[in-house]
């Protein structure tokens, strides 16, 4: 029963959510869509076209944004797990959000499937082009430069860049 659930998700729910983001030209109404599909999303949020990555296996619900959040266009989020986004965060263009890793060859031994959340909280911004991977949080007031990648957990009110990303400096509370 579970797989023809399953079956019924991925027939129905992709080609909707799919058409459903680009039809919705306007942020107010792709939030509207997607709080209707399930997600939490707060007041004066601005969601350009964004797409999202595994909704069937997770589940849009998984989808956390609050209030006074801006996303750029062409950010993808993976809600295999929790993307928790909270108040006041800037997500520029081109930025990769994942929440699991999964292999489907000889390296899955080495590299065995993991799901985790995904949090960024108050105030920050992720710059254009940057990856963050999943189990990481992004403290309050962080700023992560453009095309890093972020693999662990970064410090409130700290600028990190880079592959992988490393702590340039601090900012005063």
């Amino acid at each position: 029963m579970q797989s023809f659930r399953g079956v019924i998700k991925y027939i129905f729910l992709m080609p909707l959510v799919e058409i459903g983001l680009k039809l919705t030209l306007h942020y107010p109404i792709r939030a509207l869509f997607l709080k209707i599909l399930g997600a939490k999303i707060g007041k004066n949020t601005v969601i350009y076209d964004i797409k999202l990555l595994h909704y069937c296996e997770g589940s849009i619900r998984n989808l956390i944004i609050g209030n006074n959040v801006y996303i750029a266009p062409n950010v993808t989020i993976d809600l295999r797990d929790k993307v928790i986004i909270k108040d006041n965060v800037t997500i520029s263009p081109n930025v990769l959000i994942l929440t699991h890793v999964n292999s489907h060859n000889k390296l899955s031994k080495l590299y065995p499937f993991r799901k985790a959340k995904v949090t960024i909280k108050e105030n920050s911004w992720i710059c254009a082009s940057s990856t963050i991977l999943c189990g990481t949080t992004i403290g309050k007031m962080s700023v992560i430069g453009a095309c890093s990648l972020v693999r662990e957990d970064v410090k409130p009110y700290t600028l990190v860049a880079g592959v992988p990303a490393k702590k340039i400096r601090e900012f005063k509370n």
